[in-house]
């Protein structure tokens, strides 16, 4: 075996499983051993394996998630170790390869074990009806509050009092709900839920225009029309669906029982992955009726999208170090935190690095609190609502950086600041957002908190020296803000 093919099996490998050293793996494989067994032929102990492996899987349609390690036995095997979530129940094996002295297969060997998962995936299989699954789904979710307007999901909220884990907040109306779960999804970082009967689907929809602004997680819930219903001049019955496709990042239409879980643990998902955002769910009924229907359902809970982040990937290695080196060497650099760096819970790592590297640091308006209004590197909000400190750092820059931030009109003064041709560095979990407004000397796709720690674990104080005449610069445009504002 060459190394050409060593690489192509070894990222193969990498593919169907969670062990990313594919340099490992093909070294492990350099020992160009063909394995053979009686009926199959020759082949590469490594195609052998995953043979095996796609054999075993094949007993498990309908797998979930599956994560598979291997390590040497002794000189002459492999084991592997892998585990298949399915629905409620881990399906563990062992799969061991002793190879002989010429190569051949001498022993092959599979272990299973079967155990019910208690931890990150929750599953209860049983009969139940709609009302009785938000209840269980919600609670298992993580939410602690629901912001709803009458008459809709009673029956959900009657089977939440079985267990009193969620507080029941009754709104005065519908934006109110939205705008209650839109704070308390801001304030835990998990979706916020409200509610509202079909016939006020239409002010639920012109609330969401603020939390899907301000990339909230928000799941909204309205009742919808029943198929049997349809053009029967049904009590102010409209298509509603329309108006929610421009304040959420996805919609879904559950007319029967049996698509309620999956159209939950969806928008669950959308709401937290990538840039976060409010979800929609419309359940068929005036009040959501699909509540009393009763079936098998499965109230399976997957812990990361209860909150955000659920994912933290971390930027390109070569693209950080590029970042670290422009930064470096820029005289008049200027960071702007925006509201990517609060919902990943990157305050802190922010300002380590801002004060390792000396930058002064603006904040758009939803992650003021990101750094100390009275930090000596804070030079506050740029752009349409702004301090105009920040706006002449912005204007005098050499180099931004902006994190979590969408670059837009508020933010940058129409695209004004920083001026066109200024270099610019993006961070952003949201690939679409890279270089969108502005050309990039360097863009970096990952979870802010995740990336910038290892920027901070990389960079050293290089050029901090040199920039201190640029922070007295700003520390000047603050104190004269600051000045200008005690005299009005």
């Amino acid at each position: 075996m060459d190394e050409a093919q060593r690489m192509t099996i070894a990222k193969a490998y990498v593919d169907a499983s969670n062990d990313h050293d594919v340099e490992r793996i093909a070294t492990m494989l350099s020992k160009d051993v063909a394995y053979r067994s009686s009926g199959v032929g020759s082949h590469d102990g490594a195609e052998t394996i995953l043979a095996m492996n796609r054999k075993f899987f094949a007993d498990f349609p309908d797998v979930h998630r599956e994560t598979r390690d291997w390590r040497h036995v002794d000189t002459t095997g492999v084991e592997f170790e892998f585990t298949i979530t399915l629905g409620g129940q881990s399906h563990q094996g062992v799969e061991r390869i002793f190879v002989g002295d010429h190569g051949e297969i001498t022993r092959v060997e599979v272990e299973r074990k079967t155990e019910t998962i208690t931890k990150r995936r929750e599953t209860i299989m049983a009969k139940m009806t709609g009302a009785r699954f938000l209840a269980d789904f919600l609670e298992r979710s993580g939410v602690t509050h629901v912001f709803w307007v009458p008459a809709v999901l009673m029956q959900m909220l009657r089977e939440m009092e079985t267990s009193n884990r969620i507080s029941r907040i009754l709104a005065h109306s519908e934006k109110a709900a939205v705008y209650m779960a839109d704070g308390y999804a801001r304030a835990s970082g998990r979706p916020g839920v409200c509610f509202a009967q079909k016939i006020g689907a239409a002010n639920l929809a012109a609330a969401l225009k603020d939390p899907y602004l301000a990339n909230t997680p928000l799941i909204a819930m309205t009742g919808g029309a029943l198929p049997r219903f349809e053009n029967r001049h049904v009590y102010q019955q409209l298509d509603d669906g329309a108006m929610f496709v421009p304040v959420t990042k996805t919609q879904a239409h559950v007319a029967e029982l049996q698509a309620l879980p999956e159209a939950m643990r969806q928008a669950f998902r959308d709401a937290t992955t990538g840039t976060p955002g409010p979800a929609y769910v419309e359940i068929a009924g005036h009040f959501a009726d699909v509540e009393f229907e009763e079936g098998d359902l499965d109230v399976l809970i997957e812990e990361r999208f209860g909150q955000i982040p659920a994912f933290r990937p971390v930027a390109d290695s070569d693209a950080i170090d590029a970042a670290i080196t422009l930064l470096a060497a820029a005289e008049r650099p200027v960071i702007v935190a925006g509201g990517g760096v609060r919902s990943s819970g990157a305050g802190d790592v922010l300002i380590a690095l801002a004060e390792r590297l000396g930058i002064p640091v603006a904040t758009a308006m939803n992650a003021k609190d990101t750094i100390p209004g009275n930090h000596p590197l804070n030079i506050g909000v740029p752009g349409t609502y702004s301090r105009k400190s920040a706006d002449q750092a912005l204007l005098e820059t050499d180099l931004v950086f902006f994190i979590g931030s969408q670059t837009g009109s508020q933010v940058t003064a129409h695209w004004h600041l920083p001026p066109p041709g200024t270099a610019v560095i993006q961070l952003d979990i949201n690939a679409a957002e890279l270089g969108r407004h502005y050309t990039n000397a360097v863009s970096m796709m990952g979870d802010a908190r995740a990336t910038l720690e290892v920027m901070l674990e990389r960079a050293d104080a290089t050029g901090a020296d040199l920039r201190g005449p640029w922070r007295e610069r700003t520390l000047g445009f603050v104190a004269d803000w600051r000045a200008e504002m005690a005299g009005h």
